[in-house]
């Protein structure tokens, strides 16, 4: 029982890390006129790629 609590503790404090490094992240998902719209109003996209 006690491994148990630890693991879950472990868990619990792994998943509030990461929440709390989390950043917020816009998705739209349209056609080609509505990607040209969204280009318009928000500006070019940017690279989807993670910083290492």
């Amino acid at each position: 029982m006690k491994l148990k609590s630890f693991l879950l503790g472990v868990s619990l404090a792994a998943v509030s890390a990461f929440a709390a490094t989390a950043e917020t992240w816009k998705l739209a998902v349209t056609d080609v006129e509505g990607m040209e719209r969204l280009q318009l109003e928000w500006g070019p996209f940017k690279d989807g790629e993670c910083p290492a």
